[in-house]
């Protein structure tokens, strides 16, 4: 029971371990009206409802005037339920934080991006350019001129096929 009591989800989240009858075992004080927590039943009747029709899962419902998310999982041959209980509040307060934290992260990727879609364009419209511009000196019937362009990409293939054609 200290263990569990020493768990907490956030600020004000708690675990909540019940029987196969789903009297608590082991509960915060808030969930129970007295120090007898055998003798009752967890006091959250959806919480209950969803407990009896299923092994595994969660369910959403207002206890003390808060809305609450709980997640329950069934432990093994006793049937016991392990029921980790949080405040919707705070669950989707953590949530807007991992959203905009993922927003700006996505922002980010794409400035950069933006960016060096920038550089390689402006390096590839350039040599292109310089590129264009020979040609139309060949096209005015100066035939000593040379591209000068040392680049790996296809521009510079395209470079060294117009000077070899000139030559």
């Amino acid at each position: 029971s200290n263990i569990i009591n020493k768990v907490s989800f956030g600020n004000n989240g708690y675990l909540i371990l019940t029987d196969s009858t789903y009297h608590p075992i082991v509960a915060p004080k808030s969930i129970l009206d007295d120090k007898s927590t055998v003798s009752k039943v967890i006091p959250l009747p959806s919480l209950i409802d969803a407990m009896k029709t299923s092994k595994d899962g969660n369910v959403k419902f207002s206890f003390e005037n808060d809305k609450k998310f709980s997640d329950f999982k069934t432990m093994g041959s006793t049937g016991w339920k392990i029921v980790g209980i949080i405040s919707q509040s705070e669950n989707q307060k953590d949530s807007i934080a991992i959203l905009m934290f993922t927003l700006m992260t996505g922002v980010f990727i794409v400035f950069i991006g933006l960016i060096a879609g920038y550089f390689i364009t402006k390096s590839l419209t350039k040599n292109v350019k310089h590129l264009v511009g020979k040609m139309e000196l060949i096209g005015e019937g100066d035939l000593s001129v040379k591209c000068e362009i040392k680049s790996g990409d296809e521009t510079g293939i395209l470079a060294d096929a117009f000077n070899k054609v000139i030559d």
